[in-house]
């Protein structure tokens, strides 16, 4: 599940991702102020200042008496105001050849098989309202405020994205390489900071298998190998990482190969750390390799 997707389905659960980085006293001044989930749903975060400064001006409180929550939601939209950049511990070309083998590339809009409209490495461009029969493309989607934003300063009028997210337009290459340079990759790794706050001090070895799991939705803070990973007890984490039933199951059935590759180049990462920390033996380490399929290495190679 990517970035984007996770984004939409928590704001139809509530307030949207948006509320959960707002203290209580924000969201509460909210509250007073009638603004509710369905006023903002489909709003930016600038989107919803404006909203909060109308809403205080009808009901006729000065704006100095606001300014906490304004200045809280001004702070809370500057990382949705412009492209995300890449965090100075974040290296683009390192990472990137690695993830485009594991993830794949799209230049026409497809359903991820959870009713998104999804191009690129994995960007969600909005739930899918209708389909094409014949063809299942999108005829009808609604858009992720975010994606829209995003294509708008990227490409200004070179890409229509209602066309793009219909399937009547596609993407480049290059497009989708900026895309992904710009927003995707450097996101999911802002997320990766979130869940494990000492990220940037691992080896570059480590952030590729964090981000790569990131990438498929693995890690959720409370997870036994994220509180592993953030005590820095890698020997746990070479004890959980693979004890998950979609990894289970593909062993079992002798599917999805892509899956069991991916997630066992993540395992080497995080033996070989494990090794090095000197929390497993050489003998340990050989032995939980023998169990791992490394024929199609991308970072770790």
């Amino acid at each position: 599940m990517n970035w984007y997707h996770q984004e939409i389905l928590y704001k139809e659960a509530g307030w949207g991702g948006f509320a959960k980085g707002l203290s209580p006293f924000v969201l509460s001044g909210l509250i007073f102020l009638g603004i509710m989930q369905s006023d903002i749903l489909r709003q930016s975060p600038s989107q919803i200042v404006q909203t909060v400064k109308t809403k205080a001006q009808e009901k006729g409180i000065e704006e100095s008496r606001i300014q906490p929550i304004i200045e809280e939601l001004e702070s809370a939209s500057q990382p949705e105001s412009q492209p995300a950049s890449q965090p100075a511990s974040f290296s683009f070309t390192l990472f990137m050849p690695a993830l485009l083998q594991r993830e794949g590339s799209r230049n026409k809009v497809y359903d991820d098989g959870a009713g998104y409209a999804t191009i690129g490495i994995g960007h969600m461009m909005g739930k899918i309202i209708s389909k094409d029969k014949r063809t299942g493309l999108p005829t009808k989607i609604s858009p992720n405020p975010r994606s829209k934003e995003v294509f708008d300063k990227l490409f200004g009028r070179t890409i229509d994205f209602n066309a793009v997210a219909t399937g009547k337009q596609t993407l480049t290459n290059e497009q989708i390489k900026l895309l992904a340079e710009t927003v995707d990759v450097p996101e999911h790794y802002k997320i990766a900071q979130r869940i494990f706050p000492n990220i940037d001090s691992y080896p570059d070895y480590v952030k590729y298998a964090l981000l790569n799991g990131v990438f498929r939705g693995e890690f959720k803070k409370g997870y036994h190998v994220v509180k592993a990973i953030n005590a820095g007890n890698f020997k746990d984490v070479v004890k959980f990482y693979l004890m998950r039933r979609d990894y289970s199951g593909a062993k079992k059935h002798g599917k999805l190969r892509g899956l069991i590759s991916r997630m066992d180049e993540n395992q080497y990462a995080f033996l070989k750390y494990a090794l090095e920390l000197g929390q497993i033996t050489p003998q340990e380490y050989n032995n939980k390799m023998k169990l791992l399929d490394l024929t199609d290495l991308t970072f770790m190679k």
